[in-house]
């Protein structure tokens, strides 16, 4: 190898360049500084290219943008050595300088071949500006046909509060209506059917309340609406808070009215059960409502009491009083399944379906 170097630079029966034919000075340095300012050019060409390769890193064919600048230095390498040779005649070393330039031009040649036609292929810089305007009027025509829906469902969303809100008025006519009627009945039994038929008038209208109040027109937020519920039922029949502690555990589910209704209707109808008949002779006690889902598809309701209980054999599918004969045709409505568990009081457990049934998303 250190032969090879040797023999390259080996400048012996070449003379320098001066010494050919008869330069003179002005003839000689023109070809220097030629070659001197072409070389420096053609150095700083590749540093600006790899200057801008290296800050952007997205600009398509990288690899031939780097063999362009080398093949642009190498061209520059041969007019460094054109001058040299005026005092170094190192013919040698300038040949095989020549040959690399020859290789890395031809490389960039079949590298520029293939890549041509994709360059071709692109979009010029007037075709992506009238893509651009384009994008821009058709995200314009998007924003005024978003602007428009907006609009749209905003008066769909009053009008459907206003159609809760006066089914709701309705309801509460009829509520009202049905209590001045119990006024004129003398008979104690018949008047008390009134009232449970308003109780059960009050729950629907409640449930209207809430969607009326509420941002969601399409979920009921079950924890306010049972609050509210509660505490109808309990001024309803007098009962002292004090006396019956009422605990409330829904967090934060959200249920959709065609399963709200008849929810709504169950606990209703549970809660007033207790409130008559779980504690008898001013006896104290506990009702418990809970409604939490379980597993992704269905929730579950339970209304417990510790209570007096039910009468043994009583059972809530074939029972004759009207309020459980209304509670298994709601489970039913719901395509639901219910399990009456008596002990120390009773408790009543109603699964249904709902689809995607976890909390705040029950729909």
């Amino acid at each position: 190898m250190l032969d090879y170097l040797a023999h390259l630079l080996d400048t012996s029966g070449f003379p320098p360049r001066w010494s050919c034919g008869s330069w003179t000075a002005g003839h000689g340095w023109l070809h220097i500084l030629s070659d001197l300012g072409v070389w420096s050019a053609y150095v700083a060409i590749p540093g600006v290219l790899a200057y801008f390769a290296l800050r952007r890193r997205d600009i398509p064919f990288r690899p031939v943008l780097w063999l362009f600048g080398a093949f642009i230095l190498a061209c520059g390498t041969t007019h460094l050595m054109e001058a040299a040779i005026f005092w170094w005649p190192a013919y040698r070393l300038a040949g095989l300088i020549k040959l690399a330039t020859a290789v890395v031009s031809w490389g960039t040649v079949l590298a520029l071949v293939p890549v041509t036609p994709r360059a071709l292929a692109m979009r010029s810089p007037e075709e992506l500006g009238r893509e651009i305007e384009e994008r821009k009027k058709v995200e314009a025509e998007l924003t005024r046909v978003n602007a428009r829906l907006q609009a749209s469902l905003a008066e769909k969303e009053v009008l459907l509060k206003e159609i809760h809100h006066r089914v709701k008025n309705n309801l509460q006519i009829i509520s009202s209506l049905l209590h001045l009627q119990s006024q004129q009945v003398e008979d104690e039994a018949l008047r008390e059917r009134f009232r449970e038929g308003q109780h059960r008038i009050r729950s629907l209208a409640l449930v209207h309340e809430r969607l009326y109040q509420s941002d969601d027109l399409a979920r009921v937020n079950f924890a306010d609406y049972l609050g509210s519920l509660a505490g109808y039922l309990f001024r309803a029949y007098h009962a002292d808070a004090s006396r019956v502690q009422l605990s409330i555990d829904v967090g934060d589910v959200r249920l959709p009215i065609h399963a709200a209704v008849p929810c709504g209707l169950a606990v209703s109808e549970l809660v007033s059960n207790c409130l008559k008949h779980a504690f008898p002779g001013g006896r104290a006690g506990a009702i418990q409502v809970e409604l939490q889902p379980r597993g992704e598809a269905e929730v579950c309701l339970c209304v417990r009491d510790d209570g007096v209980g039910l009468p043994a054999g009583l059972e809530l599918a074939g029972a004759r009083t009207f309020g459980l004969r209304l509670v298994d045709a709601l489970v039913q409505q719901l395509h639901g399944a219910a399990e009456l568990e008596r002990g120390a009081g009773t408790s009543l457990r109603i699964t249904f379906p709902v689809r995607a049934a976890r909390p705040g998303a029950l729909s």
